[in-house]
């Protein structure tokens, strides 16, 4: 990593959710050599895609969001300046509702389900069929 970082003064950093390994695996082991790196190379700015959920009651217990705040965690240890980038859904998520989109031309967005929890809001996003992403 060091030689990969040497002469970058910016780092954009995006761990993979390798489903092979758990969490800490995936996200904290995979990370933690970059963060040494960026602790002796001169990287300033690391900008990071990571989870929403920092701050809330079950951020500590929500797999990978959990995993997620801690690498973000681990990053900001390195002294570099932190900017982290949060998600409210991930491609992997959407993936999962191929069929879905392309058989009932519907789309269901999960942070919009969580909405309609805390809110009693009814919502839905609906695609025409001749979307291009069916």
């Amino acid at each position: 990593m060091q030689q990969a970082l040497k002469g970058a003064d910016t780092l954009f950093w995006l761990s993979p959710n390798d489903t092979s390994k758990t969490l800490d695996q995936s996200f904290l082991e995979f990370t933690r050599p970059v963060a040494d790196a960026v602790r002796t190379s001169g990287v300033q700015r690391v900008v990071s895609i990571t989870s929403m959920g920092r701050n809330t009651r079950w951020q500590d217990r929500s797999g990978l969001v959990t995993a997620s705040i801690a690498m973000d965690d681990m990053l900001v240890a390195t002294g570099a300046a932190y900017r982290g980038l949060a998600i409210p859904s991930f491609m992997e998520n959407i993936a999962r509702q191929a069929g879905t989109m392309k058989e009932k031309s519907v789309f269901l967005v999960q942070q919009l389900i969580l909405i309609r929890r805390c809110l009693g809001l009814q919502l839905k996003i609906w695609l025409r069929p001749q979307s291009d992403c069916l």
